[in-house]
């Protein structure tokens, strides 16, 4: 499972970048070069960062329309109002819960929001929990 982050650049395209500000790749050479691969795409709408927009969730929007019709991809995020617009939309969905939330604690909201699991940050790389 390959981890892909997403946010808004600085012309206001989707770029593969973890970090604000950073040059990134763009989202459609990433799309191309996954091919038929598995991919999460994990929105950065972080509270207290110069791009974050919650509820208004500009980059899930944007990337809920690049992705539509495409299998085999997941959208996650910290922010649930962008991973809810991707779940809305009929994409496969997954929480990140952030540093602290207790790990029963998100699995209940992804079993109550319908979203497939968590994936959970951890040293070695993400980790998939499914409710």
């Amino acid at each position: 499972m390959r981890v892909v982050p997403v946010r808004l650049g600085p012309d206001g395209t989707l770029v593969c970048a973890r970090d604000h500000g950073a040059p990134g790749e763009p989202l459609a050479d990433v799309l191309r070069d996954a091919g038929d691969a598995e991919v999460v795409f994990e929105v950065r709408n972080v509270p207290g960062e110069p791009d974050f927009d919650a509820p208004a969730c500009a980059v899930a929007h944007a990337l809920v329309d690049a992705l539509r019709g495409r299998e085999g991809v997941t959208v996650a995020s910290e922010d649930w109002f962008s991973i809810e617009v991707a779940r809305d939309a009929g994409l496969r969905t997954a929480f990140v819960p952030p540093e602290g939330v207790a790990i029963d604690a998100a699995l209940a909201y992804v079993t109550e929001a319908r979203h497939a699991g968590c994936l959970v940050p951890e040293p070695g790389g993400p980790r998939w929990v499914a409710p």
